[in-house]
């Protein structure tokens, strides 16, 4: 890697950093405040989420398709922007309507940041070391996920900070982000028609993909509103426990980060890390509401986030590998789409499934158990992806 490249990267990584920091300071503690502060129902609580993931979804493909005509910088810049309105909102909504448009606000964001700022940095990779500059860029996500509800746990059991308060927290790291994305190198704009990016979808390897994206997505949303709800209400961990478990379990997961990405650039073998990815994450997904101590969840759960790390690695290279360098910021976000949706069902199920088994195995078990009938069938398409694979070891 070049000292230019490694430039650009480590920058890319910082913003990626400042986003999963402030987007785990609320994820983990957002479900825990509606539901015991603000005594709002399952029912209530699972629209909420889903609003957040349905802003998302309603917008993923056309920011994505309006970030290869326009600036993408500026783009990333306006929904670091809107991150900061949607932790100020947090901190003075106490009524169902104002947390709705809270969520629709940070989901604006969410999808304006999750899509984009890859996207951007994806147009910038070369084919050499690929796999190294998105470990690295994965890896400052993941330390975010690490360091957000670690922060949290802290100012809420260590400082005693009412959780309002910590929402003001959330806003002052987020306009930290949006003062990082000054140092973001932009992308020249093209004129891209839609049937462009449709063309592109009609691909067997692509189709594959959307399969795979869609299973994770069920995970992602019954995970984000299960998840915090298990550790606190029944495991009864403290929100400091909470926090450290994120931080222990973030810090692994940038290490898995960087050796996937080292790995890959020697050998890519898409159908073993896909398979096995999926295979590792719904297994200890279904497993994780069966163990109730600190140390046996950590362990379940680092199994299942080496899991996740692999599949999004693998996922993020495909992205990038797969469709045209021009088109990219579209196609990132109608695969984001689809695992919008995924997640906007993981959601909404896991929703109506709290209010019949209130001990959540069934949710997580029907989570994971998506995820491995998605390893099936990329396992039973094994040909495509070696063909894939063969692709990106030659550059065509």
């Amino acid at each position: 890697m070049t000292p230019e490249r490694r430039r650009v990267v480590l920058t890319f990584s910082l913003c990626n950093f400042l986003f999963g920091f402030v987007n785990w300071m609320v994820v983990v503690y957002l479900p825990v405040h509606l539901r015991n502060e603000l005594e709002l129902s399952p029912g209530r609580i699972g629209v909420l989420i889903g609003a957040y993931v349905v802003t998302m979804l309603l917008l993923i493909v056309p920011l994505g398709a309006f970030s290869d005509r326009v600036s993408p910088k500026r783009i990333v810049q306006f929904g670091a922007g809107l991150f900061v309105v949607y932790a100020l909102l947090l901190m003075v909504a106490r009524t169902f309507w104002g947390l709705l448009a809270a969520q629709v606000i940070g989901g604006t964001g969410d999808a304006i940041l999750l899509i984009v700022l890859p996207a951007l940095l994806y147009k910038d990779l070369g084919t050499a070391k690929r796999g190294q500059s998105i470990g690295l860029f994965m890896a400052g996500m993941t330390l975010g996920f690490a360091l957000g509800p670690l922060a949290s746990g802290a100012l809420l059991d260590g400082a005693g900070l009412p959780t309002t308060a910590l929402f003001g927290v959330v806003g002052g790291v987020a306009a930290l982000l949006l003062a990082s994305t000054v140092w973001l190198k932009d992308a020249p704009p093209f004129a891209i028609r839609l049937a462009d990016y449709l063309g592109d979808l009609r691909r067997r390897e692509v189709l594959l993909l959307v399969i795979a994206i869609a299973g994770i997505g069920v995970h992602f949303g019954q995970e984000r509103t299960n998840y915090p709800l298990f550790l606190r209400n029944v495991a009864h961990f403290s929100q400091w426990d909470v926090g450290v478990l994120f931080a222990l379990l973030g810090a692994w997961m940038g290490g898995i980060s960087l050796l996937v990405g080292r790995i890959f650039d020697r050998a890519t073998h898409l159908v073993v890390l896909i398979g096995a990815g999926l295979a590792l994450s719904g297994g200890m997904h279904i497993a994780t509401p069966h163990v109730g101590t600190f140390w046996g969840i950590f362990v379940v759960r680092a199994i299942h986030t080496a899991g996740d790390v692999v599949v999004i690695f693998c996922f993020s290279v495909l992205i990038a590998s797969i469709f045209p360098q021009r088109r990219l910021g579209g196609n990132t976000g109608f695969m984001l789409l689809f695992r919008a949706t995924g997640a906007v069902v993981g959601a909404t199920v896991a929703g109506q499934l709290d209010k019949a088994f209130p001990t959540l195995k069934v949710s997580f078990a029907f989570a994971g158990g998506a995820m491995i009938l998605c390893g099936a069938v990329l396992v039973l398409n094994w040909r495509t992806l070696a063909r894939v694979s063969r692709g990106m070891r030659t550059g065509n």
